[in-house]
């Protein structure tokens, strides 16, 4: 659990930013749909960008 965040204001940083990567502007701009590689990749953006949320900040440094 978060010490930074209430469950439902992390659940709804989850859901915003797995939703900026369903349609992304470059893919609306253009006539192909993205590539599995594409895809891979913004995954693991979105996976990395949730657990730097949920990652607690250390306080040494």
């Amino acid at each position: 659990m978060s010490k930074h965040f209430a469950a439902d204001e992390l659940l709804a940083l989850v859901l915003a930013l797995s939703k900026t990567w369903a349609f992304p502007l470059s893919y609306c701009a253009t006539s192909s749909p993205p590539t599995p590689a594409e895809l891979r990749r913004r995954r693991r953006s979105v996976v990395e960008a949730v657990r730097l949320l949920v990652t607690p900040v250390s306080s040494t440094p």
